[in-house]
């Protein structure tokens, strides 16, 4: 059965990241060499009954009164430098959240004070290497209810972010089409035309559920189409043994399974980098 609908759980349980997904899947690169440098995705999700503020550098939401807000940290950078930060819940119909970046500790009272920068949909921050960060993360002017609350920002630059809620990117999760790779109509636009495919190699996840899959590279305007495998893929028959077909959404993914992902051009005929990210 192919998936085309971004399906949700009816309800999540608080945050717990699971870091088996990141510690098992095989990192199995679809090109040679990174496109992104160091990358990684810091994630949480809005249960409902966190602490409110004032929205911080929202002014387009100053009607909506106070929103919900956390608090993430410490992170850090090993290497200083500008980074480049996307907000994958904007692509995937999760949560779209602002983040606001703090050297140091926020106080929700005085948002202001030790603020770095904000960054609303993308943006760059500089970062200073060792420097303990923090992240007020707040919704953009409202949570939304159909979103069960998932937020997930994508974080690229000269050096690796680590630290709570954050973790790093596999290297299959980027790559470039160069013109070489077979060519498939996997797309489920029939009206798509056969485009290149980039095929990773065999990945298990050990928790079984939701993961939200968001095309970042959208937001470089290289926007491109992932589909997924249980077992193997043959480009000259694309819908055999294919379980999701997503540019943006939850993809329903179980334990012990191996999957193929394949990335493509949206429905058309380009090369380039690409890059997308997935979060539980």
């Amino acid at each position: 059965m192919t998936l085309h609908v971004f399906a949700r759980p009816a309800s999540r349980q608080r945050t717990t990241h699971r870091a088996v997904l990141w510690a098992v899947l095989t990192a199995t690169a679809l090109c040679a060499g990174p496109v992104l440098g160091a990358s990684a995705v810091v994630s949480g999700k809005f249960m409902g009954d966190e602490a409110t503020a004032a929205p911080v550098n929202q002014p387009d939401c100053a009607a909506a009164g106070d929103l919900a807000y956390q608090l993430i940290g410490p992170l850090v950078v090993d290497v200083a430098g500008e980074y480049q930060v996307r907000d994958a819940g904007r692509t995937t119909f999760s949560q779209d959240s602002v983040l606001n970046w703090y050297a140091g500790m926020p106080n929700p009272g005085s948002p202001q004070a030790g603020l770095v920068a904000t960054v609303d949909d993308v943006g760059a921050v500089a970062l200073e290497a060792g420097t303990d960060y923090y992240l007020l993360v707040q919704p953009w002017c409202a949570l939304d209810a159909d979103l069960n609350g998932v937020w997930g920002q994508h974080v690229s630059g000269p050096g690796l972010m680590t630290g709570a809620q954050t973790v790093a990117t596999p290297a299959w999760w980027s790559g470039a089409w160069s013109g070489n790779e077979p060519l498939a109509a996997a797309h489920p636009d029939p009206a798509c035309p056969a485009t290149y495919a980039d095929v990773s190699g065999p990945q298990q996840f050990d928790e079984t559920g939701i993961y939200f899959l968001s095309a970042t590279s959208g937001y470089d305007d290289q926007f491109l189409w992932v589909s997924v495998y249980e077992g193997g893929f043959n480009p000259n028959n694309p819908s055999a043994n294919q379980v999701a077909s997503v540019n943006g959404g939850g993809v329903f993914l179980e334990q012990g399974t191996t999957y193929r992902f394949v990335v493509q051009p949206d429905c058309g005929v380009y090369t380039g980098p690409w890059y997308f990210v997935l979060w539980p």
